[in-house]
């Protein structure tokens, strides 16, 4: 019996002081994501400051310790304030400056790279036209990233009957050095960007030399409701220039923003669903509430609108901009080229 309770008391310690270095060592995590580290330098340093302890400090000594690593995060966190004076990759170098005179949009800034490989590029920023009495279309582009079931990179594809699509994406603005990670994004580690673009840099870069899988969801939707999303995403574009703003992993991301902008737009707003916290079912989502401008089932539209595995075939015999267009007229004349 003696024995049985003795043995039930060292069960109680180990479990408390387990308890204590795993509070003490999520503690030293959140300090490292807060300062830039790795999760890896992160993990590493929590094991040896937990070693240390262990060997020459009390449980008090290490709650204690992961209370004041914890508030140091905190403050380091609540701190960090928001600049678009940073050392910027080039494709985040410029911010898109946007005019609307009449019925003429006037952009300054847009990107037009022309990438040769994922990481080697010809700069371009250029002036662009777009004439709002030509905006004819929108569609949602999707990107899974890493073939994942869940994870993807949303944009918006905005078209007109007279010029090349112009096309809107969300992104983690990102220094010279820095590589796009979850953490790093849910700790005020990146600003928000707005890339106002053309497809022959956006889409080109993913589709060509990054060998992603794209889809490209036309949208039921009238010209007023596209014009008033246009203007509403060109505004927080201009008020990014003057007011910048942190990239949020969970709530300021590529999906959930876009998300927010057309509820701006909407009379009667949509509620939150699977497709829009894990955007690699957005397509789905779409098609389900009748959103996508097909008479399709499911299975068939998607295939229809994948774009990569054509638009490479097609870029090979003319422009990447041509073979678009022409995947585009041909899945409106026949469905049935997809085979």
């Amino acid at each position: 019996m003696i024995a049985r309770k003795r043995w039930i008391q060292v069960c109680g310690r180990a479990l408390s002081r387990a308890s204590v270095y795993t509070i003490f060592f999520a503690s030293v995590l959140a300090l490292a994501a807060v300062l830039g580290l790795s999760l890896q330098l992160g993990a590493l340093l929590g094991i040896a400051l937990g070693i240390i302890l262990f060997l020459r400090g009390s449980s008090r000594i290490s709650l204690l310790a992961s209370a004041l690593i914890f508030l140091s995060a905190t403050v380091v966190y609540l701190s960090r304030q928001p600049s678009n004076e940073r050392t910027w990759l080039a494709e985040y170098s410029k911010q898109p400056k946007i005019q609307f005179v009449e019925r003429d949009m006037r952009i300054e800034d847009l990107r037009d790279f022309r990438w040769k490989s994922e990481f080697e590029f010809e700069q371009n920023w250029i002036k662009s036209t777009y004439k709002l009495n030509y905006l004819n279309g929108l569609e949602v582009i999707v990107v899974p990233l890493a073939d994942s079931e869940l994870a993807a990179h949303v944009m918006l594809s905005f078209t007109f009957e007279n010029s090349e699509p112009l096309l809107v994406s969300v992104e983690a603005r990102r220094e010279i050095g820095e590589q796009y990670s979850l953490t790093a994004g849910a700790t005020r580690q990146f600003e928000l960007a707005y890339v106002f673009g053309t497809e022959s840099d956006l889409l080109a870069l993913r589709i060509l030399h990054r060998g992603d899988i794209v889809y490209s969801f036309p949208i039921k939707a009238d010209r007023a409701f596209i014009e008033a999303l246009l203007r509403e995403l060109a505004d927080t574009a201009n008020s990014l220039v003057d007011t910048p703003k942190f990239y949020q992993t969970l709530r300021t991301n590529c999906t959930t923003t876009l998300f927010e902008h057309t509820n701006q737009v909407l009379d009667e707003t949509l509620p939150w669903e699977k497709g829009i916290l894990f955007p690699a079912k957005l397509g789905e989502l779409l098609h389900r509430r009748k959103l996508v401008d097909t008479e399709l089932g499911w299975s068939d539209a998607k295939q229809l609108f994948r774009l990569d595995e054509r638009a490479r075939v097609e870029a090979k015999r003319s422009g990447f901009s041509e073979a678009l267009q022409k995947i585009r007229t041909t899945r409106i004349i026949s469905p049935s080229a997809i085979d």
